[in-house]
């Protein structure tokens, strides 16, 4: 072994959408510092996207590859971390992966145990969020690198792959990537995104957009739609959409239920005002994380409905831009195939345990 390096383990988090060599230059740095570096890649388990568009399988082999001659497996840990409703589940995760990690690494009860990254921008805040682990911040000898710009040159009808910035290991995944269905489909939302922004680039301002969703639960199950247009086009989401302008949000919110979903019981359609009465309004929650969704600053007011337990759930059927419409049992939720931050409202607002 090569003479003692200051940490027994070093933390890297990110979400390496895609590996970039300033990725690859911190945990080279890393490596350098600790005899055991543990990489944390984030949103392992969102639906593919402009923003996230790799898996955490995909990434977690660019990563092991690029790293397979120094350190893979026996010294670089790659664990996955999810997007959660909170920073408190957040943090969890990340401790408890750490812990599984650390708790077998025989460095007896009190190893030393660093957080490195780059401190670039409001994305690293996560450096100050472990007083118990001490702050490496590293500086890359060129930079900054910044995902969000290979991804805007990547997902075009002439992708542009920058192999000066990226690792050879990545160069080649990006360039298979390319020829699949999930590059195509991930490109068309790409060009959605793009148009849409572009249609009010025109504006004194960045427009603030004002949405509505459904949270509808009944016999343990909640109420969803599977998207029938770009973006998320083929993602389970839940009901909702934009405000009209003349609308009060509750009016909103039940208007879209009823044209997405066509909810009925035994009687037929169920009006408005009976839809309404199944509102708790004190489970009714704001969401205006600036990031939450790809189209622009949007904030969303969801609804609660508690519908009663019966054998024979309300039947829905999907209508207007919804595909189709399901009761999805709580059990089976599965972030990976639901739109934007829909997942996470629902761990939020029915308190779920979350992928922890």
């Amino acid at each position: 072994m090569s003479a003692k390096r200051d940490f027994d383990y070093l933390i890297f988090i990110g979400r390496f959408q895609p590996l970039h060599i300033g990725h690859q230059f911190i945990i080279d740095r890393a490596l350098d510092l600790a005899e055991n570096v543990i990489v944390l890649v984030g949103s392992a388990t969102t639906a593919r996207s402009p923003r996230n568009p790799f898996t955490y399988e995909e990434r977690r082999e660019c990563i092991s590859q690029s790293f397979q001659s120094r350190a893979y497996p026996a010294r670089l840990h790659i664990r996955p971390i999810s997007d959660t409703s909170s920073d408190n589940r957040w943090k969890e995760q990340v401790q408890r992966q750490v812990s599984s990690v650390v708790d077998k690494g025989g460095f007896g009860p009190s190893p030393r145990i660093g957080l490195i990254g780059y401190a670039k921008d409001g994305s690293s805040y996560y450096l100050k969020m472990f007083p118990q682990w001490e702050s490496v911040d590293v500086q890359p000898e060129s930079g900054p690198f910044n995902a969000t710009d290979i991804r805007r040159e990547y997902f075009t009808t002439l992708p542009v792959i920058p192999e000066r910035w990226l690792s050879p290991v990545t160069v080649s995944f990006m360039d298979a990537f390319v020829r699949t269905t999930e590059f195509r489909e991930i490109m068309k939302d790409a060009a959605y995104i793009s148009a849409y922004r572009q249609s009010w680039k025109q504006a004194p301002f960045p427009p603030t957009f004002v949405t509505v969703d459904n949270v509808c639960v009944q016999s343990g199950h909640v109420l969803l739609v599977k998207r029938g247009d770009y973006p998320g086009k083929g993602l389970w989401a839940l009901p909702g959409g934009f405000i009209n302008h003349d609308e009060p949000l509750k009016d909103s919110a039940i208007r879209e239920l009823r044209e997405e979903t066509l909810i009925s019981d035994h009687l037929g359609r169920i009006p408005p005002a009976k839809l309404a009465g199944f509102i708790q309004e004190d489970r009714t929650r704001v969401f205006d994380d600036p990031n939450r969704s790809t189209r622009g600053r949007t904030i969303t007011h969801a609804f609660y409905y508690e519908f009663p337990d019966q054998v024979e759930m309300f039947q829905v059927k999907g209508a207007d831009d919804a595909e189709a419409a399901a009761w999805v049992p709580l059990g089976d939720l599965d972030q990976t195939a639901m739109f934007e931050d829909h997942y996470l409202i629902l761990e939020e607002m029915l308190n779920l345990k979350g992928a922890i």
